[in-house]
């Protein structure tokens, strides 16, 4: 997968540094859309670098690997037959923002949403998902 390594001056942006409780140099994190999900704070020893660029390759393989794809795919059908519908929203939504997968899982994706939202009958929503849908793929509709 592919990922970036952006070096960050803690002293420069001392506000950034202190509000992802950065205390020790250096400290490393793992961003994912926006959000910080991973830290390492301070020199890792190799066990921890390790499992550290693991996450990171994990997260940037997701991307790259139609099989990861593919698992969310079964993950989210498996919750939504099991009534765990907002689980199941959250992987669809996953498999949504990958950008070179959309064109082949996007509309099933959406479908599910909208599938989802109509078992918990949140009817507003599946109507919304299901206009999104229309515009998104005509074709596949």
């Amino acid at each position: 997968g592919k990922w970036k390594l952006i070096k960050v001056d803690a002293e420069e942006l001392a506000r950034l540094a202190s509000s992802l409780h950065v205390r020790q140099i250096p400290t490393c994190f793992v961003v994912n859309r926006g959000n910080a999900i991973e830290k390492m704070d301070g020199e890792p020893d190799e066990k921890t670098l390790k499992e550290f660029l693991e996450t990171v390759n994990l997260l940037a393989g997701i991307a790259e690997d139609e099989t990861m794809i593919q698992s969310l795919v079964t993950g989210a059908e498996e919750c939504l037959e099991e009534g765990q519908y907002q689980a199941a929203i959250r992987m669809f939504e996953e498999i949504s923002r990958h950008e070179q997968w959309k064109p082949k899982y996007g509309p099933k994706a959406l479908a599910g949403v909208a599938l989802c939202y109509l078992k918990m009958d949140h009817l507003a929503e599946c109507r919304e998902t299901v206009d999104k849908l229309r515009i998104l793929y005509p074709r596949e509709i």
